[in-house]
């Protein structure tokens, strides 16, 4: 690793809020060629179920609390990159950060490709809901996802200048949606689970013996819908006033979709008419399932699901902006192949245009796997699958 790694073992710098944006920005090496193009709304931007969620929440807000208070100090796109320097010893500075910029940027990038992969199954279950004779194989679930990434890339590179307005509109499609999914299953869905059902008693179909392990995999929702917090950090060189804007959104963000989620998720588990029929969900996504048995409507169906569906597309475009920015902060301090390629900044876009374009052509690639993973859940077990899954990441 090259003398920029090292640079990274920064003494504390002293924050004076009085002093000028520009001023500040600079001693934690903030690169001034990023356009101010995002404030803080722009910026902002989803009992072995119910508890589980409760608990990675929890937790992982609590994760929230303290990285916004080291960004509120260290706002840098390099994000963890720069912060595992700043507080690890001189000896293992560098080696730590190299290793954390891997794992940020392969967790950004993965989540690029898990988001789509989700948003092309959600558009195939819908399609076999109004023609069941209709069964997605794996090339076209990876047709859908190219697809979703091209539209991903679009938005961050060619309609850049747009992006912001853009992710302000979602605000509002994803909290009417969420208010409107919210109402309607309520209104609609009976017979309602009981209280007993939601909280206490537990089916476990996973393939898995121990309900422990269960429990643990169910903290995956939990975590994932309040996680992705430190999306904001990345593109601190592009807010103005990172100091105070960066650990606002990270906080705020968190705390809205911790406080709304929660509701979001009792609603489901209640208004889950059919649980026997999640076994075996159509096209194998259960809240497609949930929405046919609990609506009885195709049209309030297809409703909910367009409203998720294009939630996922602009999660996948958000991740996709992080992840871009964290691969090019991770290249200015030379922890990539080709550096100089994919640290450059585009002067016409004011953005990573070569880390981002890299980023979604790897999606591409690399979601190929997808076949491999279908043809599994077609022939093996799901605890083999699980298996597999984890050696893999």
């Amino acid at each position: 690793m090259s003398q920029h790694l090292a640079g990274l073992e920064a003494s504390r710098p002293h924050v004076d809020s009085a002093m000028p944006n520009e001023v500040v920005v600079g001693e934690v090496h903030h690169n001034e060629q990023m356009k101010k193009s995002f404030n803080i709304w722009s910026a902002a931007g989803l009992p072995c179920l119910s508890t589980p969620t409760l608990v990675g929440c929890t937790f992982s807000f609590l994760l929230c609390l303290s990285l916004a208070e080291i960004a509120a100090v260290y706002p840098s796109a390099s994000g963890q990159i720069y912060w595992t320097a700043v507080f690890s010893n001189n000896k293992h500075a560098r080696s730590l950060s190299y290793y954390t910029g891997w794992m940020l940027c392969s967790g950004w990038f993965l989540w690029v490709g898990g988001t789509n992969l989700l948003a092309a199954q959600i558009l195939s279950a819908i399609v076999t809901a109004f023609y069941p004779s209709f069964s997605a194989s794996s090339w076209q679930i990876y047709l859908l996802v190219a697809a979703f990434t091209l539209v991903n890339w679009i938005l961050n590179v060619p309609l850049f200048n747009f992006y912001p307005h853009f992710s302000k509109a979602m605000l509002y499609w994803f909290n009417l949606g969420a208010l409107f999914i919210f109402v309607s299953l309520l209104a609609r869905a009976h017979p309602k689970q009981s209280a007993h059902d939601v909280f206490v008693s537990m089916i476990n179909a996973t393939g898995w013996d121990s309900n422990v392990v269960v429990f643990f995999i169910g903290l995956v929702p939990g975590v994932g819908f309040v996680s992705g917090f430190d999306c904001v950090t990345h593109m601190a060189d592009e807010v103005p006033d990172p100091h105070r804007v960066v650990p606002l959104v990270m906080v705020g963000a968190s705390a809205i979709s911790f406080l709304a989620g929660l509701p979001m998720l009792f609603t489901y588990t209640f208004c889950n008419t059919k649980p026997q029929n999640l076994l075996t969900p159509i096209g194998n996504n259960p809240i497609v399932q949930l929405y046919l048995d609990a609506y009885d409507s195709k049209a309030l169906t297809v409703t909910a699901t367009a409203i998720l569906l294009v939630g996922e597309i602009a999660a996948a475009a958000a991740c996709l902006c992080a992840a871009g920015r964290s691969w090019w902060a991770f290249a200015e301090h030379q922890g990539t192949p080709f550096p100089k390629f994919f640290g450059r900044v585009n002067k016409r876009y004011s953005i990573p245009v070569n880390a981002i374009t890299f980023l979604a052509v790897l999606t591409v690639l690399i979601s190929a796997i997808s076949h491999r993973v279908y043809y599994c859940s077609e022939r093996h077990s799901w605890r083999r699958i699980t298996v597999r899954l984890y050696i893999l990441f």
